[in-house]
């Protein structure tokens, strides 16, 4: 049952009721002139309290998403889950009436199914209420299929999210943070704002803009520097798609309207120009071939040694001739310096004449430790989503080279997560990157450093990620 069905079938809490009747009561013993004031602001109060019972069952279900989001922490998503946490949810979803109680549910409810039958009944239930497999049920899936894609959200209802999320120290600063709206701005007032900037920026009617369809949210962006709290209403403009890309002045775009002011982050002007410069570099044919590789074989850092070493004897050439051409094209403004950096190498697979990878690795673990200082029991932090490189460029003196990224408790895998918060504590010690390379054919460590995470990086600095 959808959430507006739900509130239809909003049962009124015991106060309410008495207040409602109490209310009533007063209606029969004013004069007739008074009864129909007070009639009126009975209907009105008995909106009031509906509303209110009608939210009480929303928080209902975001008390269920937080329980969601505590057992992913500590079992991962739902298809790790215990048969026990999965029925504790689909009960839950049964006394919300998002879910009907068949006899099936009523069973495994009770615990009357085998834990094989039990889980597959759960599973069931979760696959036909969210539309998909089991592997991807999450908190995110649960909640949309319960109040619709996020974009449509309430403003009170992403602000719960964002909440939920800072909460449980999965999100930061570094997050967008969705807020409740404030301030003399109101949502009419920063689309009509919006809508206006967009016109004049591209030289158009605001009628124009009429069949664009329009997001809106309230929100601290996820750019605002550390500490910086500030909210701003937040629209998208899309073009229809019964519009051909040759006729629409763009495709999307955004703006930041600040809710006291209602002055844009950003004057349009340069939105419009960051936007034309990205529609040409997607429209560029090296980076088009450049992006269907890496569709096939993956991102430069995680693919296997033979795709890296065909990337580089595919694309390094044609990255020199492109920077030589264009100096400014692989500018860390927009964000190609990676594919500079990594074509400084050349990649390649073991020969003959180098150790097995499983003896580097165990040589780059030694390092960790006795050169790098790191504890033995951290080992299996560092290695989980280690990246490995084997560089040719010194044909005479190949090298292994293995990036150790630091642990981070906000990944995929809740149960790693987990590991990394309940080792080095919410608040634990500042960490760093590191980097081991050693001699392939020899084994001798050539070097082993640490790397401060985050900030603006150069070409230098991407290049010792590689």
């Amino acid at each position: 049952m959808k959430r507006e069905a739900l509130m239809s079938y909003a049962v009124m809490p015991e106060k309410a009721y008495q207040a409602l009747m109490s209310a009533a009561r007063q209606v029969e013993e004013e004069t007739v002139v008074k009864r129909k004031l007070s009639v009126g602001l009975v209907f009105v109060l008995a909106s009031l309290l509906i509303a209110g019972a009608a939210l009480a069952i929303g928080l209902t279900l975001r008390e269920t998403g937080r329980k969601v989001v505590e057992t992913e922490q500590t079992e991962g998503y739902y298809a790790q889950w215990a048969i026990t946490d999965k029925a504790d949810l689909v009960r839950a979803l049964v006394e919300l009436d998002y879910v009907e109680e068949t006899e099936d549910i009523r069973r495994l409810l009770d615990k009357a199914l085998s834990e094989q039958d039990a889980h597959l009944t759960a599973d069931a239930v979760l696959t036909a209420f969210t539309g998909r497999e089991i592997s991807e049920v999450s908190f995110m899936i649960l909640m949309e299929a319960a109040w619709g894609p996020f974009e449509q959200w309430d403003f009170d209802e992403q602000a719960w999210y964002s909440r939920l999320m800072v909460d449980m120290n999965i999100q930061q600063w570094d997050h967008t943070l969705y807020m409740e709206p404030e301030g003399p701005v109101d949502e009419a007032q920063a689309i009509a704002i919006a809508k206006r900037a967009i016109a004049k920026g591209y030289g158009i009617e605001v009628s124009a803009l009429d069949s664009y369809s329009i997001t809106t949210s309230f929100q601290v962006p996820e750019f605002s520097a550390p500490g910086d709290r500030q909210a701003y209403w937040y629209v998208e403009l899309t073009a229809p798609e019964s519009v051909l890309k040759d006729e629409r002045p763009f495709g999307m775009i955004w703006v930041f309207i600040h809710p006291e002011t209602g002055t844009l982050l950003n004057p349009v002007e340069d939105l419009i120009a960051v936007f034309q410069a990205a529609m040409a570099l997607e429209n560029d044919p090296l980076l088009i071939a450049l992006g269907t590789f890496e569709l096939e074989h993956g991102y430069i850092h995680s693919m296997s040694l033979e795709s890296r070493a065909l990337w580089s004897e595919t694309f390094r050439p044609l990255i020199a001739a492109r920077q030589q051409d264009d100096p400014d094209f692989f500018s860390e403004g927009f964000g190609n310096a990676t594919f500079l950096s990594s074509a400084a190498f050349i990649y390649g697979v073991p020969d003959g004449r180098s150790i097995s990878q499983e003896d580097a690795l165990a040589l780059a673990e030694d390092a960790l430790v006795t050169m790098l200082g790191r504890d033995p029991a951290e080992i299996m932090f560092y290695t989980r989503y280690k990246e490995i490189y084997y560089d040719i460029t010194d044909a005479d003196k190949p090298l292994w080279k293995f990036f150790f990224p630091m642990p981070n408790a906000y990944v995929s895998d809740r149960v790693f997560g987990a590991q990394v918060l309940d080792y080095y504590g919410s608040d634990g010690e500042r960490l760093l990157n590191y980097k081991v390379e050693l001699n392939a054919i020899t084994g001798e460590i050539d070097r082993a450093f640490g790397i401060e995470p985050g900030g603006e990086r150069t070409l230098a600095d991407w290049m010792l990620y590689k």
